[in-house]
Order: structure tokens, then sequence, then C-alpha cells
């Protein structure tokens, strides 16, 4: 039966590289051809089966050294659950950031850009802030730094209200900001000496600065590099630069303004990895701006803009599972989430909130193996 879901003529461009794999897992096979026989039977969607066989695919040559299917399951549900409680190890109750009925228009134009918004972020909280082009997002990273001023409402960063002007550089060395082209936080020829400048300016003594510099550079992994142009590193690179640049100031927030949309795949990775990392083990209070839907997934919080006003709030399983409204907005939901809402579509009874293959993975063997 395997070999013929292979040889089917929707699968056949892929039994080169599949059929390998499934000789290498050395598990007990029968668990394997029900689970494939179940996704034949009762989803004949040929690229479905493709997707969903490759979910399984991933799990079983990820978990290969297990004796058995109970225990892959058991394994997968460890290894969510784990992931989840390691998010919020750093979060409290204290609030970082509060803004209450803010409102902002430009000068330029008698059209609100923000419509009365209301939020808060905890202190240690990741919260990732989606919308699309022109919904106000990039608007309200600005209010939370102080470069803009609320035309209504306030906005209040580590207790101090952003409209008082005696505030602002406080604001701003406790609230950093990485905005989305690196080259337009870089102004320096070294990167020891770009990450010194906020703190020449902020005064800080010699001795003081060199400490800060090491430490910002050695967290954001550059330390090599502390010696180099800063025209000659990757974009991943120069972002991790403007990063060090903010850490050396200590802040308590990171404001991240589409902070990875000029990456490439490897770039965005070692940015993010950088900032969970600060995030987890540091503590650092985090509001990331994104359009990738797989960044947003991994914050502690969801935060959806549209037109100006909150239009979905809460987890990434939560926040995610509406998958219409989304969609209505113009904006896209984690490949599994996506999957999760066809096949709920066609009939297969799915719980909300999937996001990951894990997820997905368990759910689809407990309706197709429940006895196991």
């Amino acid at each position: 039966m395997i070999y013929s879901f292979f040889n089917n003529s929707s699968m056949s461009h892929v039994h080169h590289f599949i059929f390998p794999l499934y000789i290498s897992f050395k598990l007990p096979t029968d668990p394997f051809i029900s689970l494939t026989d179940a996704i034949i039977r009762e989803y004949p969607h040929s690229h479905k089966q493709l997707r969903l066989f490759l979910i399984f695919v991933n799990l079983f040559h990820a978990l290969k050294a297990v004796s058995s299917y109970a225990t892959i399951v058991s394994a997968c549900r460890s290894h969510v659950y784990r992931q989840r409680s390691c998010q919020i190890i750093s979060m409290t109750d204290e609030k970082s950031i509060q803004a209450e009925h803010v409102e902002y228009i430009y000068e330029e134009s008698s059209d609100k850009v923000l419509k009365g918004v209301s939020l808060e972020v905890r202190k240690g909280e990741f919260v990732a802030i989606l919308g699309h082009n022109g919904s106000g997002k990039s608007t309200l990273a600005k209010l939370l730094n102080a470069l803009y001023l609320p035309t209504a409402g306030r906005i209040i960063v580590c207790g101090m209200n952003t409209s008082e002007d005696a505030l602002t550089w406080d604001i701003r060395q406790k609230a950093g900001m990485i905005f989305q082209n690196p080259d337009n936080q870089i102004v320096a020829t070294v990167v020891r000496e770009d990450v010194a400048f906020g703190l020449e300016n902020m005064g800080v003594p010699h001795d003081e600065m060199v400490r800060r510099i090491d430490k910002a550079l050695e967290a954001v992994h550059m330390s090599e590099r502390a010696d180099s142009a800063p025209h000659m590193l990757s974009g991943g690179q120069k972002q991790r630069v403007a990063i060090a640049g903010v850490l050396a100031m200590e802040p308590d927030i990171i404001i991240a303004d589409e902070s990875t949309a000029m990456l490439d795949p490897n770039g965005r990775k070692e940015v993010l990895d950088v900032i969970h990392r600060l995030n987890r083990e540091k503590g650092i209070t985090v509001v990331w701006i994104t359009h990738f839907m797989e960044e947003a997934a991994e914050a502690d919080r969801v935060i959806v803009i549209n037109n100006g006003d909150i239009a979905l709030a809460g987890t990434p399983n939560e926040v995610f599972s509406h998958v219409d409204e989304m969609h209505q907005m113009h904006l896209d939901v984690p490949p599994m989430a996506s999957l999760a809402n066809e096949l709920r579509n066609d009939g297969m009874p799915l719980p909300a909130g999937i996001l990951t293959v894990d997820e997905m993975t368990e759910e689809v063997c407990r309706l197709l193996c429940p006895s196991n």
C-alpha cells in the first residue's frame, strides 16, 4: 500500500526523496500505514495528501529513535508544552507600556491614522504587532518611542508620559528603537564606534562605555567584528550591530519596526534569535512589528491593527484561528493554521489554534488513531 501511495500520479515527483526517508525510520509500520491509509481514504485531495504526509515525514524523521507510536505522540506533546512554558518565564504583571485611547493625525492630512487605540504590554512580554501597509502599526511604534506625540489620548512608557518634553530623552533610553533598514542607524565607520555613538551622547564615562560596548557586542555575537567596517557586513550582521547600539544603552524595552523586512531568511533568523534570547534571558520587553506571520507565531501575544484600530488581540493560537478575518484584512496566517482551516472546511474536526507541525501532527494522529 505504501509503495502504491508513492506511485500515485500526484505523488510521483516526491517518490525519490520521501521513500528513502520512510525506509530509514525503523519504526513499527502498522501505525504509519494506518495513518497514510486513513489520509487517502478520508481526504482524497492530492495536494492535502502531500502536505499532510510531509508533516508525518517531518515528525517521524525527527523522532526515529523511539520505539512506539504512543511514545511519538507523547514526545510531541511534551515538546509543544515545553516550548510554550519557556516563552513566558520572565514575564511579570508590571506594565512596561500603556496606551490609552490614542489618536494620531499627520499634519498634512485630516484623516486619523490611529483611532482610539488602547493597549498594555507587560514587563518581559514579547508582543508582535501585525497589520497591512497603511494600517498604522509603524505610526504606533514611533509613538511608543516618543518620536511622535499623540494627537489625543496618552502613552505611558516605564511610568513616563511621552507627551512631557522633559522626559523624552529618558523615555528613549528606556525604550530603544530598531528600524527596518540598519543602514539608517549606522553612523560610524567601525562597528565598535557605532555602538558607542548613543553612549557618547548620554555622557557615559569611558571605562563604563567600554564595558557596555563589549557586553552588547557579546550579546549579539558580534565581538569578533568589533573592529570591522559596517559596510563589509551582511544585512543580518548590520542589524545585529544596530541591536547592540540599542542594548548598550541598557533599555528596558526594545521596539522593532519591521526590523527583518530587508533581510534574507538567514539574516531574519539571526536577528530574531538574538531578540528572543534577550527577551528570555534578560527579561527585556519586546514590541515586534512585522509582516512575517511565522515571526508573530513565536510571540507571547499578537495584536492586529486594521484601519487605525485594534482588530484582534490574544495569544498566537487565538489570533491565527481567525483565518477568514485575517484574510479579509489582507493578512496571511502561518502555514499550519491555514492547513488546519482547510481541513476543518472539508469536515475534519480539528481544534482551533494549531500553528506548528508538532501541533498539527498531534491533532491529526489523535483523530485518525484515537486508540493510540
